[in-house]
């Protein structure tokens, strides 16, 4: 089975980013292998990520310093059985190594599962690198607005114990609670929910 993929008990940063916004919609996709319907606002924040790549690490310099861009980095750590790929990974003296995320959206505030996000690829990122990471950084297209994340300890343990709860949920096959009806409206997912 391939770490890249939802297979078996591997979990992908991807859903832990679904099991943070609704753990009914992380169920739905994995334990009764529903198709996710990619929003066109998803297709369209990753055409305008590609197309503003070099504006995206202008920013990010001019926020950060000059530094090293490490795209298409894919981590995996065998112990906790979680791999993820990271939009961009930064490297300088000043800020040590970070993930950072691209979103597209209207909203200008970090949304919780942005934050479990940016805290699942820094546990990636301190298994491959070594590096301690105590923060990561969202940009917010189409705004060009990036947003810090800060990363503690207590966090990157959440994150372990969502993994565990994720586990134990699909393997229990009860269907979870819905997390927010104001979420459902614009989930892929409300018409299986």
């Amino acid at each position: 089975m391939s770490p890249f993929t939802s297979d078996g008990d591997w979990l992908t940063v991807s859903d832990v980013v679904e099991y943070s916004y609704c753990p009914r919609k992380f169920y739905l996709i994995r334990a009764l292998s529903l198709p996710a319907m990619e929003m066109k606002k998803m297709s369209l924040g990753r055409e305008e990520a590609e197309r503003n790549a070099e504006k995206i690490e202008e920013l990010i310099k001019s926020e950060l310093g000059d530094g090293e861009f490490i795209r298409g980095w894919r981590g995996v750590d065998e112990e906790l059985r979680l791999s993820g790929a990271p939009d961009f990974v930064f490297r300088n003296e000043e800020v040590g190594i970070v993930p950072i995320e691209v979103k597209y959206s209207k909203f200008e505030r970090l949304e919780a599962h942005w934050k479990k996000q940016i805290y699942a690829y820094s546990l990636l990122i301190e298994k491959e690198f070594g590096n301690k990471v105590e923060r990561g950084f969202v940009v917010v297209l189409p705004k060009m607005k990036i947003l810090e994340v800060f990363v503690s300890e207590e966090n990157k343990l959440g994150i372990i114990k969502d993994l565990e709860r994720m586990r134990r949920m699909l393997l229990s096959e009860k269907i979870p609670r819905k997390s927010s009806e104001w979420k459902c409206n614009y989930c892929e997912m409300n018409k299986f929910c």
